[in-house]
């Protein structure tokens, strides 16, 4: 079922015509993606016959896909530090301290 395996380097259009695909979108957003394995020649995107055989591989036998590299596993959870505890032990935890504190001079003499 797969095709021979050429010997330059396709377009996405050939690529598109090979697999009878109606549109390159598919091809650009899998190729952008890194699904699909490409390569930029001269700042245009070109396949390599490595590249095609991949792809060949991914298509025919989806199943058999190369997975991409998973994510770094997430940062542990924070420790949460105990509550502080008031050190009068008039006030409660919880409870704002309304003692009157002395009033600044506003006037930067």
């Amino acid at each position: 079922m797969s095709k021979p395996i050429p010997d330059k380097y396709l377009t996405p259009e050939e690529l598109a015509a090979r697999y009878g695909l109606d549109s390159v979108h598919g091809i650009h957003r899998n190729a952008a993606s890194g699904a699909w394995p490409s390569r930029k020649v001269l700042g245009k995107l070109r396949f390599s016959p490595e590249d095609v055989a991949e792809i060949d591989e991914l298509i025919t036998h989806p199943a058999t896909r190369r997975r991409r590299e998973a994510a770094p596993p997430p940062p542990p959870p924070r420790q949460r530090r105990p509550r502080q505890t008031s050190a009068s032990p008039l006030r409660g935890a919880g409870f704002a301290d309304l003692t009157p504190r002395p009033i600044r001079d506003r006037r930067g003499s």
